[in-house]
């Protein structure tokens, strides 16, 4: 519990030697600052709404959505200070504790929330190779990282938000007897503004990972399964890539 202006009053008996000490604070200052911290609270959430509305207007959902999000966890510091108002006067009213206000700003960030789940619309066209033929897994490991951080896909390129562009192939694989394969993938991927009109990403794919500067790399002592882990490590670099440059 956070008491604001403590005061202590001590006595002494010296006969006995036992000591007492009085901790105390005065109801008014209790009150004025749990008063304070609920004002300071809900004007950060409101600043909340101010940046998810800007972040939308740029087309930055995702970000926006994550503001949302984190604006929530301030939820458990509000109704705290309201607790402890409460316990400093019991006579508090709801306009005291400031509950409308409150209530309609979490009403405001759920719903942006739920809005921004469902605003974002990715294409994604992906072309992976392995021996001359598609590897079709690569695109559906994608698509499920991406999935499962609330993204949503398209099968209409003109309609998508983001339009993403991949060619992915298998530049090198190396072996010696006794040791695993190590299998590398690399290949060009393209990020494009479906709002803007603007290409934000066109390079390779090993340019995306520092770790991953001579191709993103898989290893086993099956040259499949070294293929396999090669790209799903691969999926997992695109994806946090893809993440990291719509939310700029």
């Amino acid at each position: 519990m956070d008491i604001p202006n403590l005061k202590s009053a001590v006595w002494s008996d010296t006969k006995t030697g036992e000591v007492a000490v009085l901790v105390y604070t005065r109801r008014r200052d209790f009150v004025r600052y749990y008063d304070r911290q609920i004002e300071s609270l809900l004007g950060k959430m409101e600043m909340a709404m101010e940046r998810i509305q800007q972040q939308e207007q740029q087309g930055a959902q995702i970000k926006a959505r994550a503001t949302a999000e984190e604006s929530l966890t301030i939820c458990p510091q509000v109704e705290y200070a309201q607790k402890m108002m409460v316990l400093g006067d019991a006579d508090a009213t709801m306009d005291d504790l400031q509950m409308p206000r409150y209530s309609g700003i979490v009403k405001q960030l759920v719903s942006a929330i739920e809005r921004l789940r469902h605003s974002t619309a990715f294409f994604i066209k992906s072309h992976a190779v392995v021996d001359g033929k598609n590897y079709n897994l690569f695109e559906k490991e994608l698509c499920g990282l991406l999935a499962e951080k609330g993204c949503h896909f398209t099968e209409e390129r003109e309609s998508a938000d983001w339009i993403i562009d991949i060619d992915a192939t298998i530049i090198n694989t190396t072996h010696r007897e006794g040791m695993a394969y190590f299998v590398y993938v690399d290949g060009t991927m393209t990020v494009h503004n479906g709002r803007t009109g603007k290409n934000v990403y066109n390079d390779r794919l090993s340019t995306l990972d520092a770790n991953h500067y001579d191709g993103i790399k898989g290893g086993d002592f099956n040259v499949e399964r070294a293929t396999r882990i090669a790209y799903h490590e691969t999926a997992r670099v695109v994806a946090n890539a893809i993440l990291n440059l719509v939310q700029e």
